[in-house]
């Protein structure tokens, strides 16, 4: 059972009824529970969107046209989520080895698609940790590959590997 974080409804499955957060505790309405921050992938290359890049998405400067041009996390290195955006990467998300976020970061080169007040909306999003929903994006940790180049390969040989093995199961 799941309590919505925004509302404190209880409720089962990905998003509350009420007002439609995705982020929930597992305990009503108690400064201890541990928040959680549901990640979705979308897009065929696997892009992780969640409320923080959602939200992101409102301070941007120009008017967005799908999610090739939102906000989306992409790539754990290092416990590091880079948070990119029109085929830039703009800041990371620092994690613990839990997921659960220590801080969040812009690059100084980011500031110009973004509204001034954007970091203002981070705070709240500290100490939540990242759930990601979809298994083909559980194990895209490539901290032991050394450059952006090997971490895509590594992820196109997986993905390759996994379909293979559904088919043969078929």
């Amino acid at each position: 059972m799941k309590y919505c974080y925004q509302c404190g409804a209880k409720y089962e499955g990905n998003q509350c009824p009420n007002c439609s957060s995705t982020i929930y505790t597992e305990k009503p309405n108690t400064q201890t529970s541990i928040k959680y921050l549901i990640t979705d992938v979308t897009g065929s290359l696997g892009f992780l969107v969640n409320d923080l890049t959602r939200e992101m998405d409102t301070y941007l400067t120009y008017e967005s046209e799908g999610y090739l041009t939102n906000n989306y996390i992409y790539d754990k290195y290092k416990n590091k989520w880079s948070i990119r955006c029109i085929g830039a990467t703009r800041g990371h998300i620092q994690v613990n080895e839990n997921n659960i976020i220590q801080e969040i970061e812009l690059y100084r080169d980011s500031d110009s698609i973004y509204k001034s007040e954007i970091r203002e909306c981070f705070e709240k999003y500290i100490g939540m940790q990242i759930e990601i929903k979809n298994k083909l994006s559980i194990n895209r940790d490539f901290s032991h590959k050394s450059s952006p180049f090997e971490n895509i390969a590594a992820a196109m040989l997986e993905l390759i590997a996994e379909n293979n093995g559904r088919e043969n199961n078929e």
